[in-house]
């Protein structure tokens, strides 16, 4: 079967959040059991829950961690022989299998991910108001809090290039595909910050810090990373097109293990 079949598609893609329900049940009740343990360990006595902190920790580690589940849930089949075999021996094409992983991991999850944090975020601002005066939650409710436009910024930039690690690991490592493709990017992110370090040392004679590639932040009077000097956006820009490229990288090793 090399067509794609729209009705099979449909049908295939809802069988297989069926047969996913229990794994995601606890992959969700996990999550729900992180923000009320967070909830209760920062709830301060005199302004109640911190927002921005919430917002921290769920948009980006907590996100990272939650995806790697994710993908290893839609693609675990790929870390066993025996297990890929049966997942590709489905009534299904090549591309309605992978458009369908494609689109629990890169556009249903995140939305519901979205919806989780909201939700959270929503349930602190109610509390807050509820229970402390207005003047002392500044920041600590949803029409108060003044850094939408950041916690866009990070997840716009983090959440593609998370989930394309992820997905592409799941295709190359096998078991423990998650870990092992962070820790592959931890190491690579070292070797370019080891770079940076040597690169701007040499060209403006800075050796007193360490450099963090891709991030925004300040050096004395140089300002930001030098590379975002040379080009506007250069982050951003970095790390969704790397995104893309990891996708490509995986989708050549998809067609490998499906000859």
């Amino acid at each position: 079967m090399n067509t794609f079949n729209f009705s099979r598609f449909i049908q295939f893609f809802s069988s297989d959040w069926k047969m996913n329900a229990k794994q995601y049940g606890l992959l969700w009740g996990a999550l729900a059991l992180f923000a009320v343990v967070f909830c209760f360990l920062n709830n301060e006595d005199q302004s109640g829950i911190e927002l921005d902190a919430w917002m921290f920790w769920s948009v980006v580690p907590i996100f990272v961690v939650a995806q790697g589940f994710n993908i290893s849930i839609q693609l675990g089949a790929f870390s066993s022989k025996n297990r890929k075999m049966a997942q590709l021996l489905q009534p299904v094409s090549k591309a309605e299998f992978l458009t369908a992983k494609m689109l629990s991991s890169f556009v249903l999850f995140p939305l519901l991910y979205v919806g989780y944090i909201w939700v959270v975020a929503a349930l602190i601002s109610y509390y807050n108001v509820a229970n402390f005066e207005t003047v002392a939650i500044i920041g600590r409710t949803l029409p108060t809090f003044a850094f939408w436009d950041t916690v866009a910024w990070f997840a716009v930039c983090s959440w593609p290039c998370a989930t394309a690690i992820y997905w592409t690991g799941a295709f190359y490592f096998g078991r423990f595909a998650a870990v092992k493709s962070m820790l592959t990017v931890m190491a690579l992110y070292a070797l370019l910050m080891g770079f940076s370090y040597v690169l701007l040392g040499l060209c403006s004679g800075f050796w007193d810090g360490i450099p963090m590639p891709l991030f925004s932040y300040y050096i004395r009077d140089v300002g930001k990373w030098e590379a975002n000097h040379i080009l506007s956006h250069f982050s951003e820009i970095s790390l969704l097109l790397g995104s893309v490229l990891w996708v490509a990288i995986s989708v050549v090793k998809y067609r490998e293990k499906t000859l």
